[in-house]
């Protein structure tokens, strides 16, 4: 009896090995596609989005993403993730704070695009960029 029950937990953890080098491989894969998007082209791709997404407000969006993003720096990272004092998490170009996912998902903390789409909803919903206000001194947008 007891060499069968030492088989059964063989097995199982045999299958638990096994998911997690499932799981590794996703992850593998997904750190792939990420290395590729953020090629040395990207700064361009995410400028063209921004005044795509943004039309006549996109210099402002370009100034907000900057002075949110790294405003010392003449980039855009795509997967910046910054934590704040009260333990939540801002993500991507335009810091969207995590509280958004229970309105809008959760895709912006994953996809720079659905992260600047974002972005202009929370700006179309506030008519003005007061949601950005811990960058203010930067960008001096209202």
């Amino acid at each position: 009896m007891l060499a069968v029950a030492g088989t059964g937990r063989i097995c199982r953890l045999t299958e638990i090995a096994q998911a997690k080098e499932e799981e590794m491989e996703n992850v593998r894969i997904e750190n792939e596609k990420l290395k590729v998007e953020a090629s040395t082209d990207i700064r361009d791709k995410i400028l063209a989005e921004i005044r795509r997404v943004f039309g006549s407000k996109a210099q402002q969006a370009i100034k907000i993403a900057s002075c949110e993003n790294n405003p010392y720096a003449d980039n855009y990272d795509p997967f910046r993730v910054n934590l704040n004092s009260d333990s939540s998490r801002d993500y991507g170009i335009f810091q969207v704070n995590e509280l958004w996912v229970k309105v809008y998902g959760s895709e912006f903390k994953r996809s720079w695009k659905k992260n600047i789409e974002t972005a202009k909803k929370i700006f179309d919903r506030s008519g003005n960029w007061k949601m950005w206000y811990s960058s203010w001194n930067c960008h001096r947008l209202g």
